[in-house]
């Protein structure tokens, strides 16, 4: 556990993680840089078909799509493999490549593909897969720290976005951020100081979630095992 809490106050310390979530290029770096624990590691728990809601359904313009597909999955720190994200991505499998679909187990609903479940993260195959043509919009971040999980996990911020595959709405992903992020955890230095820094780093943002980032690190540790 870290010591160094220099702002004991838990409202101060959601605050300042709420600006850096807000204002960060990618969750995954903002998160290693908070927690001083090197890069996260994504899991995929499960996948499933899912009936679109009617809000579901206007914000991915659904048309004459009334089902999806669901993925959860969670983002645990380097060092022992605690949870610092719960995340859900819901997607319209037919707007994607055939190729992601394979690749994560995603079986098209109106032509059945022969496809098995994988723990390939949705937004490494995309990325990989699609390059700029897929992005992030619409980004919201607000509290959630009255709220729990299904196991009873307490939570601490949600952000939601929209997967866009050449301007097109392709998918919903939603991050809740654990309590523990808060309470265990302070940034080592100045948040605005890390925003700055960050701007600085480059001329062209890169996607919130910094898609490239993560599909670079999932495709060393895949060679990694596969060397193993």
């Amino acid at each position: 556990m870290r010591t160094n809490l220099i702002d004991h106050d838990f409202d101060g310390r959601l605050a300042q993680l709420q600006e850096l979530v807000e204002g960060a290029r990618s969750l995954s770096e903002a998160l290693a840089w908070w927690t001083g624990g090197g890069a996260l590691t994504i899991h995929v728990l499960g996948s499933r078909k899912h009936v679109l809601s009617a809000r579901e359904y206007v914000d991915l313009r659904g048309h004459r799509h009334t089902t999806g597909h669901e993925r959860t999955g969670m983002l645990s720190s380097a060092r022992g493999g605690r949870t610092l994200a719960l995340t859900r991505a819901l997607i319209i499998p037919d707007r994607i490549p055939r190729s992601v679909r394979l690749e994560c187990g995603i079986p098209h609903p109106d032509n059945p593909e022969v496809a098995y479940a994988t723990r390939v993260p949705l937004g490494v195959a995309l990325a990989t897969t699609c390059g700029p043509r897929f992005r992030r919009a619409e980004q919201t971040v607000r509290s959630i720290v009255f709220h729990e999980d299904e196991t009873g996990e307490p939570m601490s911020l949600q952000c939601t976005a929209t997967l866009l595959l050449d301007d097109e709405p392709i998918g919903l992903v939603t991050e809740r951020l654990t309590r523990l992020v808060v309470e265990e955890f302070a940034p080592p230095g100045s948040v605005a100081d890390y925003l700055r820094d960050q701007d600085g780093a480059s001329d062209v943002r890169p996607h919130w979630w910094s898609v490239e980032s993560l599909a670079r690190r999932w495709n060393t540790a895949t060679r990694g095992r596969k060397a193993g």
